[in-house]
């Protein structure tokens, strides 16, 4: 037999009374859950933003090192047919041509680009310079140390050796960062 009180109910069984209560959440629980979901939203947000900027900073990284790769098999290839005169001209070369396939976010050749939206997160070659830029999109820690725009620039540039007798003559080459930059990201937890 049970007995329905206002708001609560009440369940007799011998020697034992059972309270509960039959309503929903109250306005002060609801707002509580509201809150505590809102606040892991905001942590989760900032996080995956976080995460997205370090994988952007990764990817950056990974085709500097492809480039960097495909430059030495260029030159090693010029030494292995005895054409080591003709490492000058790739100093005028495009680097990405180096590659297999350039990356999806390769945008071609450009004079003297503007950084607006379309070069931001994208690679380009500035052929007036010679220069091979990348412009992140996510720059919240991307920090530039010589210029004041956040882009990063690399060139080829010679590696000179001078023999016995003075003569100076290209050994090699190398893809040289400039526009040093800082982009540390922090991945842990501890600063939340």
């Amino acid at each position: 037999m049970m007995e329905v009180l206002h708001r609560t109910s009440v369940r007799r069984m011998p020697g034992r009374i059972y309270r509960h209560r039959c309503a929903g959440f109250s306005l002060f629980e609801l707002a509580i859950g509201i809150t505590m979901i809102g606040l892991l939203a905001t942590v989760l947000s900032e996080r995956m933003l976080r995460y997205q900027e370090y994988a952007e900073k990764t990817a950056m990284e990974v085709t500097a090192r492809n480039l960097r790769t495909g430059l030495r098999l260029r030159v090693a290839d010029l030494m292995m047919r005895d054409r080591l005169h003709e490492i000058d001209r790739l100093l005028q070369d495009n680097p990405i041509t180096w590659l297999e396939t350039p990356p999806p976010n390769y945008i071609g050749e450009r004079a003297n680009a503007k950084q607006d939206d379309t070069v931001r997160g994208n690679w380009y070659f500035d052929n007036v310079r010679r220069e091979l830029v990348y412009t992140p999109f996510r720059h919240r820690y991307f920090q530039p140390q010589l210029y004041g725009n956040h882009s990063i620039r690399y060139r080829i540039a010679a590696v000179p050796v001078t023999s016995g007798d003075g003569t100076r003559s290209i050994e090699g080459l190398s893809l040289v960062l400039l526009s040093p930059y800082k982009w540390e990201i922090r991945l842990g937890w501890s600063e939340i």
